[in-house]
């Protein structure tokens, strides 16, 4: 049975967790359909992919067609591509900072959005945990000309992020404070930002070229987001510690029920009994 663009929706709006599509042989079919059903849905769209070339592929045949009828590219939507890390599991490296921006770039970005936006991801970037909303929007700094902050402080945000302390501001992922300027490189921009304050005052806030540190325009706002994926806060420390402890606990309990030859399973009434036996 054929359906129309009305039908699917309706599907879709009546709980369907399943709606087949067929007829969509190649990545231009699949592109033109989707930003027909932008257009009409009015809604986020998230298309997940086989790959990291697939998504790539589908991502350029949607701008076409978004870009060829501007009828399709209603003022709010967006476009978003979600790359994965590109490492193996359990590689002992990072991913690349430029990765790590642009994903951290998607994710603020989607969070602020009003909800109308197309989120294209290869299946491996959606396996791949991500930062907790509430953890990124935490670390995520905001400020425009005029605001008054201690930069004591936004030292001290920038170091949790991820960045590192440098003299000379050249890479993604750097800061660095001399007396009342403050040089920042945001991963998921391209060029750092230099903010000069005049006490605890933002007095302007500019763009500049990390090669030759001269200023390229002045900009009113920045939003900073942080330099890698991993925050480690005081907060989730002592949540760790308390999970490795009661992983410690539940694995001393079970080599004593071995011991006494029982397979009794290890109850939470037991994990709290010895916390209390150990902090008593």
């Amino acid at each position: 049975m054929s359906l129309n663009l009305h039908d699917i929706l309706q599907k879709l709006d009546n709980g369907e967790r399943l709606c087949r599509i067929e007829g969509l042989r190649d990545s231009s079919s699949k592109a033109f359909f989707i930003a027909r059903l932008c257009q009409t849905a009015s809604k986020p769209l998230t298309i997940i992919t086989a790959g990291q070339e697939e998504a790539e592929g589908l991502l350029s045949d949607i701008i076409f067609f978004l870009n060829l009828n501007s009828e399709l590219r209603t003022p709010n939507s967006k476009l978003y591509h979600f790359p994965p890390w590109e490492t193996l599991p359990y590689e002992p490296i990072s991913p690349h900072k430029d990765i790590s921006g642009e994903r951290l770039k998607v994710l603020s970005s989607v969070m602020e959005s009003d909800g109308n936006f197309i989120l294209v991801a290869p299946v491996e970037s959606i396996v791949q945990r991500i930062i907790p909303k509430d953890v990124l929007r935490d670390a995520i700094l905001k400020f425009s000309v005029g605001d008054s902050l201690e930069r004591d402080i936004i030292s001290e945000y920038l170091i949790t992020g991820g960045y590192k302390n440098s003299d000379i501001v050249e890479d993604k992922g750097e800061f660095g404070i001399r007396g009342g300027i403050l040089d920042v490189y945001p991963p998921d921009s391209d060029n750092p930002f230099r903010i000069e304050f005049m006490g605890d005052e933002i007095e302007s806030i500019r763009e500049f070229d990390s090669a030759t540190q001269r200023s390229i325009k002045d900009v009113k706002e920045i939003k900073i987001v942080p330099a890698r994926e991993l925050i480690i806060t005081e907060d989730r420390i002592q949540k760790s510690e308390v999970r490795n402890h009661n992983i410690k606990i539940i694995t001393d309990i079970a080599t004593i029920h071995n011991c006494n030859g029982s397979n009794k399973r290890v109850t939470e009434q037991e994990i709290n009994t010895e916390n209390n036996n150990i902090t008593g």
